[in-house]
């Protein structure tokens, strides 16, 4: 007998804060450190959709690129608020 699908959308959200507006803090070690906890997310908990607050254009793609999750796309959807208005 096969067991059931899950009935429940798993989601999980994270403002990263590794590309705010005021200072971006995307030293080596916060990288390895947010690809490990996505990695642990996706695989370990079985989440089927990741939000990430805070994280810019460039560094989704090194994501996507070195964690490499065939299962997964990518959907950017930004919109300009507060401070990030202004110029």
């Amino acid at each position: 007998m096969s067991a059931k699908p899950d009935p429940h959308l798993r989601m999980a959200w994270w403002n990263t804060s590794l590309a705010p507006l005021a200072k971006r803090r995307d030293q080596p070690e916060d990288l390895e450190f947010a690809l490990s906890t996505i990695k642990t997310l996706i695989l370990r908990e079985s989440i089927d959709f990741l939000v990430l607050g805070e994280v810019s254009s460039d560094l989704l793609a090194h994501f996507v690129e070195a964690l490499d999750l065939p299962d997964f796309d990518l959907l950017m959807a930004r919109r300009p608020t507060g401070a990030s208005t202004t110029t």
